[in-house]
């Protein structure tokens, strides 16, 4: 029994607002629908409990003309922040939808490893699915392209790994859905004919076919995933009555969201979005490098992740006061921007909202934001000031990683969470007025002095306090003193990925009640000499990769694995002495170690070593 039969009796019965009540997923269930996939019944009530049922409602009841770009935007969110089955989330919405008569019904773009292992192969190397309707994967490296009138669903990823030197590419009939990125980078295709049928054109469809010279959207079209079009200099004539595209950008009809700028590369470099516009869309203005300043109106409200990514030769701009949200990733890589404001109508900034702003000097962050964001300010070297407001209560990860320019920061009285290298490759002093974190000595730690986050500054010598027993990652990156060595005391039981990386001093002291160390905890120190590894029982992934100056290194017995490329590139490591069995040494774990001589092992161990270590195996010597 279809869901959507069901869920007509049900709005017969009980009026069509039932799609938002929770009360749906047990009409269902009562009728068996989810016997072949219970999991549906989850994600059903999920869908249900975070309000995507009301904004269904709300769409039909309005006939909000935007409504297929909004459900699969809801798709998105139910996937993205909750972690469902994008195939059984699009379904359930297809399913509602197809109830209430809002949107055609279409099957799922995704390919499940079921459907791959049932597929039928065609003379061309196409797998599709046994009834022929959805067109799944092509094979790599496929030159010519033709697929079967039966198909129906031509799905994600379907011809990305091909090239087709093929001049046109027709698209049957009956076509109705075309996945995300379907045919990207199909790079020689000069023309790609779409008929009628239609419905749905996926994220990043087309995006990098470079050679497409014109494309038209049908009239069939209802929706356009984000970036289709990207990076492909193609003329775009539209037919859709669900669309409008003026001077190379694509809006509803209702003209209340921009979609996507196209010919990105040749955007005029000054912009002004009309006014009535409410929404800019997710990856919008994503890639337009010559575009210098644009005029955000009142109208807008919103404006979606990588909206500006990529825009280097934005200069500034001001976003309006009705806007309460800056999306992930929003003016990422904007190099050229030196100026933003930001109105207190905004309450929260995305993950590297304005990464790799190199050329922004200040910023003030709004009252009512409580999140930093992680690596929204990551590699803003020109960043001199910035304002926290005491709504702030927790700061993410990586948050000012490499903020070369900022000179201080304080930390307000309600953060009660730093995220991982939050501070790291900073010079900037840290005044913290938060009673959960304490400043000592340019060094912070948790307030109980067991934790230590962030050190940019020491003296000639650092003896850490014998209260703390966790180093977090990114602790002491990139720490330039070359004259000074690190004691570790023995209360110390973990330090975390990249603590020490890139650290230039004279030594480090670890001692052996640290029992675990992070990725690349090490990596690239310039020391002449290292504590114990006595408690460790494995050394993880590029730990010591590129130690230039460490010319010896015991093994103690207690170590059972080594990771891929754990001392790759110490080019001065001479000599290696493993005083025990190792269970594994991972690939490159000591690859380029060009002055390698010398590599003592237990006695009766030669052959396991010479299996694990073969490019060595002439410098193997039983001990």
């Amino acid at each position: 029994m279809k869901l959507n039969f069901v869920i007509q009796k049900a709005i017969e019965k009980c009026g069509v607002e039932i799609i938002k009540d929770l009360r749906i997923v047990n009409i269902l269930d009562d009728a068996n629908c989810f016997n072949d996939l219970p999991v549906a019944k989850i994600i059903l009530r999920e869908i249900i409990r975070h309000g995507y049922g009301e904004k269904v409602y709300s769409l039909f009841t309005t006939k909000d003309s935007s409504m297929d770009f909004k459900i699969r935007t809801y798709v998105s969110e139910m996937v993205n922040n909750y972690g469902f089955r994008e195939d059984i989330t699009s379904m359930l919405f297809d399913e509602i939808c197809l109830s209430l008569n809002i949107l055609s019904y279409t099957l799922s773009t995704s390919v499940s490893e079921e459907e791959l292992g049932n597929a039928v192969v065609d003379e061309y190397g196409v797998r599709y699915s046994p009834d022929g309707r959805k067109l799944l994967i092509c094979p790599e490296n496929l030159d010519y392209i033709k697929i079967k009138e039966s198909t129906e669903i031509i799905c994600d990823n379907a011809f990305s790994s091909c090239v087709p030197t093929q001049n046109t590419i027709v698209i049957p009939n009956n076509v109705k859905s075309i996945g995300k990125e379907a045919f990207s980078g199909c790079a020689l295709t000069a023309k790609i004919i779409l008929p009628n049928s239609v419905i749905t054109i996926g994220d990043y469809a087309f995006a990098r076919c470079g050679s497409l010279k014109e494309i038209t959207i049908p009239n069939s079209v209802k929706s356009i995933g984000m970036g289709a079009f990207n990076f492909c200099s193609c003329k775009i004539i539209n037919e859709s009555p669900y669309f409008k595209f003026i001077e190379d950008i694509l809006y509803t009809a209702d003209m209340k969201t921009l979609l996507h700028c196209y010919n990105n590369k040749t955007l005029k470099q000054k912009k002004i979005i009309p006014n009535g516009v409410t929404t800019i869309g997710d990856d919008a203005f994503y890639g337009c490098t010559s575009l210098e300043n644009i005029t955000i109106p009142n109208s807008v409200t919103s404006i979606g992740s990588n909206a500006f990514l990529g825009c280097k030769s934005l200069l500034s701009i001001t976003i309006p006061d009705g806007v309460t949200k800056i999306g992930d990733y929003t003016f990422y890589g904007c190099t050229s921007l030196h100026s933003i404001t930001i109105p207190d109508s905004v309450t929260k900034i995305g993950d590297g909202a304005f990464r790799e702003c190199a050329s922004l000097h200040s910023i003030t962050i709004p009252k009512g934001v409580t999140n930093i964001a992680d690596d929204v300010f990551y590699e803003c070297k020109s960043l001199e000031n910035i304002t926290i407001p005491d709504s702030v209560i927790s700061i993410g990860k990586r948050s000012f990683f490499d903020c070369a320019s900022l000179q201080l920061i304080t930390i307000p009285n309600n953060v009660s969470s730093i995220g991982t290298g939050a501070f790291s490759k900073c010079s900037c002093s840290i005044i913290c007025k938060s009673p959960h974190y304490k400043v000592v000595d340019d060094i912070l730690y948790t307030a109980d002095m067991k934790t230590l986050l962030y050190c940019n500054k020491i003296k000639d010598g650092l003896w850490l306090p014998s209260s703390v027993t966790c180093i977090q990652e990114y602790a002491f990156y990139n720490l330039y003193k070359p004259l000074t060595r690190i004691v570790i005391p023995d209360s110390v039981t973990s330090i975390g990925d990249y603590a020490f990386s890139k650290c230039h001093v004279t030594g480090i002291h670890m001692q052996k009640n640290v029992t675990s160390i992070g990725q690349d905890a090490f990596s690239h120190c310039v020391f002449r000499f290292f504590g114990s590894l006595e408690g460790l029982s494995a050394i993880p992934g590029s730990a010591f990769w590129g130690c230039i100056n460490l010319r010896s290194i015991t093994i103690p017995s207690n170590i059972k694995r080594i990771g891929w490329g754990a001392f790759y590139g110490c080019k001065l490591l001479s000599r290696i002495t493993f005083l025990g069995e190792v269970a594994e040494i991972k690939e490159n774990a000591f690859g380029r170690c060009t002055s390698l001589n010398e590599i003592n092992i237990p006695k009766g161990t030669r052959a396991k070593f010479e299996k694990m270590l073969p490019e060595y195996k002439d410098k193997l010597v039983e001990q």
